[in-house]
């Protein structure tokens, strides 16, 4: 009973080496069905209840890209304290539908105390339909100078779109310390 309880702990504190910090993101799943603790830049964004604009619960949020829409760039990003010399993973469930040339990313910006870019990391762009997939980060390290941290989902408008309406939808940011 004894040494299987010491193998128990063992094994306990060898898979807690492996795991990460959860950091806490304000509606990373957009639960409350609004935007709280995110910004909107650029036009398309909304929060949709749409079972396809989801990967897991009740809301997800959709860029819709129209005919005649004029913003190259959109984004939804939210800030949040952060601190130098740190190893970070995270990610978002994506899914492109009818987005022409439109492409999309999960990304990382850590920022001084002014708010310059120190360093930023994006995973591959997303540039065909595509149901819902995981696009992750596996690593980024945060410079001595951080001060916060910007975790985004963006969508960039190579050309104007088309016309059909496509959507991008984000649903359930991930952004977690390795320890």
């Amino acid at each position: 009973m004894r040494s299987g309880l010491w193998t128990a702990m063992v094994l306990s504190v060898c898979f807690a080496a492996y795991a990460t910090d959860q950091v806490a993101l304000t509606n990373p799943g957009f639960e409350m069905g609004d935007k709280t603790g995110w910004e909107a830049e650029g036009c398309g964004w909304k929060i949709s209840p749409n079972p396809a604009d989801i990967s897991k619960g009740n809301y997800g949020v959709v860029n819709v890209i129209a005919p005649g829409d004029e913003s190259e760039w959109r984004v939804i990003a939210q800030a949040i304290p952060g601190k130098g010399g740190l190893r970070y993973v995270g990610g978002v469930w994506v899914r492109a539908m009818a987005i022409g040339d439109a492409q999309c990313w999960f990304e990382v910006q850590f920022l001084d105390a002014d708010w310059n870019v120190l360093r930023q990391y994006q995973t591959e762009h997303v540039t065909a339909d595509q149901d819902f997939t995981y696009v992750n980060l596996p690593s980024a390290g945060s410079p001595p100078e951080t001060e916060m941290i910007s975790i985004r989902g963006v969508v960039h408008m190579v050309t104007e779109p088309g016309e059909k309406v496509g959507v991008i939808a984000f649903d359930e940011f991930q952004f977690d310390r390795m320890p």
